[in-house]
């Protein structure tokens, strides 16, 4: 899906975490036009899609990171000159990274039977069009 520059400036800096009042001031416009953009229906879609984006390879970045911190932790695990101390933090550590993996797996997983259930029951946020 396709949207304007001006529009992609927009999206780009609300995912950067900037709020309505910035993204106006340093695009030149008013608050409300923001705001008109972001109730956009195509504009709502990309932003959604690039969230799920950012958080797909933030979690692929993040599961790399784990894994190899998961193998240092092992390592000094396996350490027989390890501290019991050092151990005992090594593996909290460790089961603290497995755990983290399975909230995100079961958050992805919910997201997913979100979005199936929307798809399944209609959009049910969509304003519907009445005419008169």
């Amino acid at each position: 899906m396709e949207i304007s520059p001006r529009r992609s400036l927009v999206l780009c800096m609300l995912l950067a975490g900037h709020s309505n009042e910035q993204i106006a001031k340093a695009l030149g416009m008013s608050v409300g036009g923001i705001e008109r953009i972001k109730r956009d229906k195509n504009f709502k879609q990309c932003l959604r899609e690039a969230v799920l984006e950012i958080h797909s390879r933030a979690v692929g970045e993040l599961s790399a990171g784990a894994i190899a911190a998961a193998t240092r932790l092992r390592g000094i695990l396996e350490n027989q000159d390890t501290s019991n101390y050092h151990v005992i933090l090594a593996a909290r550590l460790l089961f603290d990274v497995i755990e983290s993996a399975r909230r995100w797996e079961l958050e992805a997983r919910l997201e997913k039977v979100e979005e199936l259930l929307k798809l399944q029951n209609g959009d049910v946020n969509q304003p519907h069009n009445s005419q008169n």
